[in-house]
């Protein structure tokens, strides 16, 4: 029995050595899976932590870039009054006029007053056919002069006025 039991013992040592085999390489495949999501879970991070730091210094710059355009504005915007000032001085009636007395040596003109009158329709009617006349009459005295200093004959035709 004991050679048979030997012989019965020896493939259970090599069942058992197999098992352990194939446990050490389920356990090898298991920690290599393992390393690999470690690395990949580690370089993720790393390209995360990388790509917002990269968007933080796109921000940075371009919030300096921002309050330099605002500063620039600000003090475009002082020019900007003053030059409207100086144009608006520049502008000015008594200014025109001082330059064109002082230094283009113009004259100031006497004043001159108008007065308008608004006629009403009656009298607008009126006024229309007084102007009418006052025209034929004064063609009627342009023709008879022309006629007594050249001797000419002139024939007057009808004209129609406004």
């Amino acid at each position: 029995m004991s050679s048979l039991g030997l012989a019965q013992k020896a493939p259970l040592r090599k069942k058992k050595s197999v098992k352990r085999e194939q446990i050490r390489e389920v356990k090898s495949i298991a920690f290599g899976l393992f390393r690999l999501i470690f690395f990949a879970v580690i370089l993720g991070s790393l390209a995360s932590l990388a790509i917002s730091i990269y968007f933080r210094v796109g921000v940075t710059k371009n919030s300096f870039y921002t309050s330099d355009l605002q500063e620039r504005i600000a003090k475009e915007k002082v020019v900007k009054e003053k030059l409207e000032a100086k144009l608006a001085f520049l502008r000015s009636p008594q200014r025109i006029e001082q330059v064109a007395t002082t230094k283009l040596g113009m004259v100031k003109p006497r004043s001159i007053s108008y007065l308008v009158l608004t006629p009403s329709e009656k009298k607008l009617s009126e006024v229309t056919q007084n102007r009418k006349e006052l025209e034929i009459s004064l063609f009627d005295r342009f023709a008879d002069a022309l006629a007594q200093s050249s001797n000419l004959t002139v024939k007057i035709r009808e004209f129609s006025f406004r």
